[in-house]
């Protein structure tokens, strides 16, 4: 969310293990959204609204244990932003 809100825009986030290591960020490219086909969205709806970083911490938590539904899934989204 934070990304998105800095580069004002459609960003690439490559969270590339050995970069993030290194760096403690991924690797962000700005978009031409003029540029752009039709995008998946990831969207998640439920009753009670909240912060986004209450979802996505558990979800960092889980990638940082090795959790596998967390890595099969963050790979497969990896691969449709990469199409």
């Amino acid at each position: 969310d934070r990304v998105i809100q800095v580069y004002g825009g459609a960003v690439h986030m490559d969270f590339d293990e050995s970069f993030m290591s290194k760096h403690g960020h991924g690797i962000y490219t700005e978009l031409d959204v003029s540029a752009l086909p039709e995008l998946y969205l990831m969207y998640y709806a439920q009753n009670n609204a909240s912060e986004s970083g209450k979802v996505h911490s558990t979800i960092r938590e889980r990638w940082l244990r090795g959790d596998g539904d967390v890595a099969s899934l963050m790979k497969e989204v990896a691969q449709l932003a990469d199409e």
